[in-house]
């Protein structure tokens, strides 16, 4: 785990997970997000995408809780209407926790600590495995999108190492954000595959 840490805006949302080496589209219209991401632009500051807890709807327009665990990325593209909504597209760079929260404005702040993948010193069986089916899982998804791909995929689609390929295959497949949200806590990779080939079994056929 790294020991860096850096203040974030975050955007609370419901049901959404960001992963590392992922692409996110986001449509901002509420007041205190367009004066989030005006800030975060003229800033040049990374943005926190965090998942709200159950019950969130109670106090939306409060500060609901969120997740400790979430994605951090630098924003790649954005478009400002004349009304003041912005379309921006995130890309994903580090999973963080949060440490402490403040508020700024309108929207919320974090201090977040950049976290790092768990590897495993030594290769095992049960790693090998889920990681082979896994990425043969992977290829046939990116050969049946090329053009899908091209458009929108990172750097990392073209060879991702262990723990990126679980990210990806959660992002691109599990539909739950809760199940999503175990495996952006996982920091061991084996684990993570592990959760993930799980995850796999129970929406594809064959199974893993």
């Amino acid at each position: 785990m790294s020991a860096e840490t850096v203040t974030v805006p975050i955007f609370p949302l419901p049901n959404i997970v960001f992963f590392p080496e992922t692409v996110l589209p986001l449509h901002i219209f509420e007041p205190r997000y367009k004066e989030m991401i005006a800030a975060a632009l003229e800033e040049n500051s990374p943005l926190g995408v965090v998942q709200l807890k159950p019950g969130w709807d109670q106090n939306y327009y409060g500060n609901p809780p969120v997740y400790r665990l979430l994605g951090v990325g630098e924003i790649v593209s954005s478009h400002r209407w004349d009304d003041g909504r912005y379309d921006i597209i995130l890309a994903g760079k580090h999973r963080a926790r949060i440490v402490e929260e403040s508020q700024r404005g309108q929207y919320r702040m974090a201090q977040v600590e950049y976290l790092e993948d768990i590897t495993p010193t030594a290769k095992t069986p049960d790693l090998e495995e889920n990681y082979s089916a896994l990425r043969q899982l992977f290829d046939q998804i990116v050969a049946s999108l090329p053009e899908a791909a091209q458009a929108i995929r990172p750097e990392a689609w073209t060879d991702p190492s262990p723990g990126v390929l679980a990210d990806l295959l959660a992002h691109t497949l599990v539909d739950n954000a809760y199940d999503k949200q175990s495996i952006l806590a996982e920091l061991d990779v084996a684990r993570r595959l592990a959760l993930v080939r799980v995850q796999m079994n129970s929406v594809m056929k064959p199974n893993l």
